[in-house]
């Protein structure tokens, strides 16, 4: 006989079932942002993850909502792929990994503002201070991998290594000849670590 749940056990189901719903979603929009663009309408969102459109609002206030937050868990996952790597070997390994042919050809799990940056720059003023954290954090994450005493030198060359970064990887992936997209990582990743090994002006 199938058991009846209380009313209190039945909101419980619901709360932590709207969560998971709410987790899935966001990890659907992160990666489909990530690989076509923010421009993906709600439906196509909700499609991927197996839900129907009406049960969207029930989770997010407006797609903005649902970008927002898509796109903070991506980089804070991100982030934290990165910091393990840095924690296991140096700023070596996270260049390597960042500017690496796996991430190149993976936007979808990637860094969100190598591959949305310009779309990133038309959300709102809300979204872009959130993420504007994040590239804080990425910064900060940098910097702790520097040999500078300095905060504020150390600040200032992690700034450049990630410009570096980010730039190489959006170029690597914006043309269609291999070689060619292979030998900007190649770049890329040596003009990081010049940067972070160069002396103090």
């Amino acid at each position: 006989m199938a058991k009846v749940l209380s009313a209190e056990d039945a909101m419980r189901y619901e709360m932590g079932h709207g969560a998971t719903t709410r987790q899935h979603i966001l990890a659907t929009a992160s990666k489909r942002f990530r690989k076509g663009g923010i421009a993906l309408g709600i439906g196509d969102v909700m499609k991927a993850a197996g839900l129907t459109h009406g049960g969207f609002y029930s989770h997010f206030e407006s797609k903005e909502d649902l970008v927002r937050s898509a796109l903070l868990v991506a980089s804070e996952a991100r982030r934290g792929r990165m910091g393990a790597v840095a924690k296991s070997g140096s700023l070596e390994g996270l260049v390597q990994e960042y500017l690496g042919r796996s991430h190149r050809d993976r936007p979808e799990t990637g860094c969100v503002f190598a591959a949305l940056g310009s779309e990133i720059a038309r959300l709102s003023r809300k979204t872009r201070s959130v993420l504007t954290g994040e590239l804080s954090a990425f910064l900060d994450l940098v910097a702790g991998e520097l040999p500078e005493q300095i905060p504020t030198e150390r600040r200032r060359k992690a700034l450049q290594i990630v410009s570096v970064l980010v730039g190489s990887l959006q170029l690597a992936r914006a043309i269609d000849d291999q070689d060619l997209s292979d030998g900007i990582l190649n770049a890329g990743r040596l003009a990081a670590l010049v940067l972070a090994e160069s002396e103090s002006n």
